[in-house]
């Protein structure tokens, strides 16, 4: 039994407050075709909890892969997640750049090597822009800098700073976090 409550990492939750950020653009940029929103993870039933939080902040979808074995290496997760997304297309994937799986930083760019996309790493802010092309921030040795990213693309997101993850409200909670997460047994994407 643990006594240690289960939390998000903070260069994950840069990268999904990102992704609202990110909508949030595009939305006032074409508002007749919204950009959709995919929240994905890989774990138990305790991953739940922050994908209803997920949906409360209006993820249009939230998805666990169902893997409960506690040695789960950067590659598993690069391949699943590939095969994710394989199997459901995306135009741009947001992944933290480092997580509490070995913290070896790899996830993304094996991730990118999988899918046979490009990958930019250190990334601290995504912007859209007026012709509706995607210019990322990134830290770099020495300052920083900005590039505009083709899609499809990964984009391993640091700590970027003031950018933390947002509060759904009451009202939210009780209107969109009811939405049922989705469970896909990890045997289906081996």
């Amino acid at each position: 039994i643990s006594c240690v409550r289960t939390m998000m990492n903070v260069y994950d939750e840069c990268a999904l407050e990102m992704a609202l950020r990110l909508r949030e653009q595009y939305a006032k940029l074409s508002p007749e075709s919204p950009a959709r929103l995919t929240a994905l993870t890989i774990g138990d039933a305790r991953c739940e909890p922050f994908l209803k939080n997920l949906c409360a902040l209006r993820f249009d979808r939230s998805v666990r892969i169902d893997f409960d074995d506690d040695a789960l290496s950067a590659e598993t997760v690069a391949a699943m997640v590939a095969a994710f997304v394989r199997r459901e297309p995306h135009d741009l994937l947001l992944a933290g750049r480092q997580a509490g799986i070995g913290d070896s930083g790899k996830t993304p760019y094996l991730l990118a090597e999988t899918l046979d996309w490009p990958c930019l790493g250190q990334v601290l802010g995504l912007e859209l822009d007026q012709d509706g092309a995607i210019s990322a921030t990134r830290q770099m040795d020495g300052g920083v800098a900005r590039s505009k990213i083709r899609l499809p693309h990964v984009a391993a997101v640091g700590n970027a700073p003031n950018l933390s993850l947002r509060f759904p409200t009451l009202r939210d909670k009780i209107t969109h976090g009811k939405k049922p997460v989705e469970v896909i047994p990890a045997a289906s994407l081996l």
